[in-house]
């Protein structure tokens, strides 16, 4: 489901450090010279040990030449394949587990017709039953007519549990009256046959009850008490129909951002509260074994959410669902805060979290194999903090325009043929075998800007590892061989040299497996320089701490003025519109400071700038990394670096733009660097919002 990430942009920190593979997984399909109108296995998606088949439809030519790449873009395999009946079928000779690109051009002796890509994925087998208890699963489409057959591979890939809706609107079309259409039965059939376990969505209105006919049904959140008991009604429905084949069900959807309006939107707290109880007390009344989720949250929206607690929400929740649409590096502080938020509501105790949808919602110009990276650090976070039960992949394939380039495989229309691949889908197959049963232990004492997250599992000690900020390298103490998996699966043994096995870690996350007790001791090589401040990192409610303060600043119509760092004002700390965060925020709606970027404003006729200050403690050169980015939308920002109140870099990004700065200014202690944000010239604020990350380090060592 679609979020409100529009308003939220700046809070993305994966956007200031771009997945670095060059690998084109998305690249154009070319002419319709060749196709892939059929495949020897669905979504040339095969499991280890099968042999690997493709087979393209050859409109002109009589042979096909074909080159595979694998995860690294490193050429694999290569061949040609003569064209029989229009068809050219081979195997590429490449079955070990990963994740495949295959450039495909037909010709006629030296004379070229056209050109196309596919893909392919191997993975390890999955015993869905011995994976029963796992905690992973996948959001799908199906009331909204997606096509069922792709249930076979999220079955494939080890997804345990679906999650879909079965419409309010659909299932009761005269009051009291209850029937489930036919491809909502059909889609159930199914998840039972394959043994995957539904996790039934309640949403969403009923024009039947509360109707107000410029609200769209979809946004049509009850109010009344007549409206409580009706939601009410239709969820013990669905759960009478399907008995004991729906073992949770999620009470509404994003009830926070898109999906409410009208008169329950004027208090959302209160009507969603409201709404919950009734339905929680009936649910418990009529099948105490159903797990009820609450909160069903867009984000995780702290200011939201305690509202919901002080109306005693908590109460009528088995767990509470979120959907982490954010950095992976900022889940842990958030679902750590949300925890503590339900003790101090909940007499000291906290219910499980439930992350029903989680996915890399950015712009549709990135590369596809970011969102691979963005969800194993996502999930291996997640699974650092003890609360959270469940994690949902949105979504299992790319589905029409409005969820394009999501999927854990291409649509069933895709030009590259119908479910092949993305990264995402070995990616999830594989974390879910690695995570299967595995505990947290700790993150390993490494720098700041490593990443290196312990699980024991029975007999094997995994770690999950990667760098939010160039190369660094671990050290192993080692009594045996090591295996490093890559994130699409593919696998090596290392072997220990002195005791010592060095590897590599960069941007791109991997595993390392080894027995119990082979890895005595885990260090990292001391990198060449150190982080002395980090705006995400040190992103605090507290004005000066780490060295940060937070302020805005009023110059003139375009900016031309000089700048008077003294004139700053401070920002105050309060919850954004609509209590999606605590942000530092201006005297403007959406005039915001967040750990992730800046929204700057206008204010009468002038530009309002947002400042970032940093505060030195130290004498000498420093090193300063800018990352920015900004969205596709509005006219663009303005970004300024201001050293003691000297301007040193200054630069206007246009709409899709990133900008990386690299400075090396001499402080001394008590100099300021102001980083600014500006709405450009136009005077329009609009889609300003602009992801910033301001790193300052020690100058490298030579």
């Amino acid at each position: 489901m679609r979020t409100l990430r529009k308003i939220l942009a700046a809070v993305s920190l994966l956007a200031a450090f771009p997945f670095a593979s060059a690998l084109a997984e998305d690249a154009p399909a070319g002419a319709a010279e060749i196709t892939f109108p059929t495949q020897v296995q669905l979504g040339n998606i095969f499991t280890l040990g099968e042999k690997v088949e493709l087979e393209a439809a050859v409109q002109t030519g009589t042979a096909v030449e074909w080159t595979v790449r694998d995860f690294e873009d490193k050429q694999v395999a290569a061949g040609t394949t003569p064209v029989t009946d229009r068809k050219a079928r081979f195997a590429p000779g490449v079955d070990a587990k990963g994740y495949y690109l295959v450039q495909l051009t037909s010709k006629t002796g030296r004379q070229v017709h056209g050109e196309a890509q596919t893909s392919y994925a191997v993975i390890a087998p999955a015993d869905l039953a011995k994976l029963s208890d796992s905690k992973f699963g996948v959001m799908t489409h199906f009331a909204q007519n997606m096509p069922t057959d792709i249930l076979g591979l999220m079955a494939k890939a080890g997804a345990v549990s679906v999650r879909d809706e079965q419409y309010w609107g659909a299932v009761e079309k005269a009051k009291g009256q209850y029937l489930i259409p036919e491809r909502y039965q059909k889609y159930m059939d199914e998840l039972k046959a394959l043994g995957l376990d539904p996790l039934f969505v309640a949403s969403f209105g009923n024009t039947l009850y509360d109707n107000q006919p410029k609200i769209p049904s979809y946004k049509l959140a009850p109010y009344s008490r007549e409206g409580y008991e009706g939601y009410a009604n239709y969820c013990l429905a669905v759960l009478k129909h399907y008995g004991p084949q729906i073992r949770a069900v999620e009470i509404w959807n994003e009830y926070n951002g898109t999906f409410c309006a009208g008169k329950a939107a004027e208090d959302r707290p209160k009507h969603y509260t409201e709404m919950l109880r009734v339905a929680y007390e009936k649910i418990k009344a009529a099948r105490p074994d159903v797990k009820v989720l609450g909160g069903a949250t867009v984000k995780i929206p702290l200011p939201y959410l305690e509202k919901l607690f002080q109306r005693g929400a908590l109460k009528y929740m088995d767990a509470v669902a979120v959907h982490p649409y954010q950095s992976p590096e900022s889940v842990e502080q958030d679902v750590a805060e949300l925890v503590a938020l339900m003790k101090k509501h909940n007499g000291g105790k906290a219910k499980p979290i439930w992350a029903t949808e989680t996915s890399y919602m950015h712009d549709h110009t990135t590369q596809r194999v970011e969102a691979a990276s963005h969800m194993v650090r996502m999930f291996t976070l997640l699974q650092t903090q003890p609360a959270v039960e469940r994690i949902y992949w949105y979504l299992c394939c790319d589905y029409r325009k409005e969820f394009a380039r999501l999927g854990l495989v291409h649509s069933d229309v895709d030009p590259m043929g119908k479910y092949t691949p993305v990264a995402t889908y070995p990616a999830y197959a594989n974390l879910v075998r690695r995570f299967h049963r595995a505990k947290f232990a700790r993150r390993e004492a490494t720098d700041s800007r490593t990443r290196v997250y312990r699980f024991d599992k029975p007999g094997e000690t995994l770690w999950v590892c990667w760098s939010t900020f160039e190369t660094a390298e671990l050290v192993l103490s080692a009594g045996g061989p090591v295996r490093r998996v890559s994130l699409v699966g593919g696998d090596e043994t290392l072997a220990p040299t002195g005791g010592k096995i060095r590897v590599p870690v960069g941007e791109t996350p991997f595993y390392l497996v080894a027995g119990e007790g082979v890895v005595t001791a885990v260090a990292e090589t001391p990198r060449n320089d150190e982080v002395l401040a980090d705006s995400a990192r040190d992103f605090s409610g507290t004005q000066g701490a780490g060295g940060w303060s937070y302020f805005y600043y009023v110059s003139n119509q375009d900016g031309s003025a000089p700048y008077q760092p003294e004139k700053v004002q401070p920002m105050k700390w309060l919850p954004s519109p609509g209590d999606w965060a605590d942000m530092w925020t201006g005297p403007a709606k959406w005039y915001t400071i967040s750990a992730g970027g800046a929204q700057p404003a206008v204010l009468d006729g002038a530009q309002g700038w947002t400042v970032l200050r940093w505060t030195s403690d130290t004498d000498g050169p420093v090193h300063l990394i800018v990352k920015l980015r900004r969205g596709r939308n509005g006219d663009g920002v303005g970004c300024k670096i201001f050293l003691d109140g000297k301007e040193i870099h200054s630069k206007h990004l246009p709409p899709g733009a990133t900008e990386s700065i690299d400075l090396t200014p001499t402080v001394h202690k008590g100099s300021r660097v102001d980083f600014v944000v500006t709405p450009g010239p136009a005077l329009d604020s609009n889609h300003d919002s602009a992801t910033l990350r301001a790193t300052i380090l020690t100058p490298p060592k030579t």
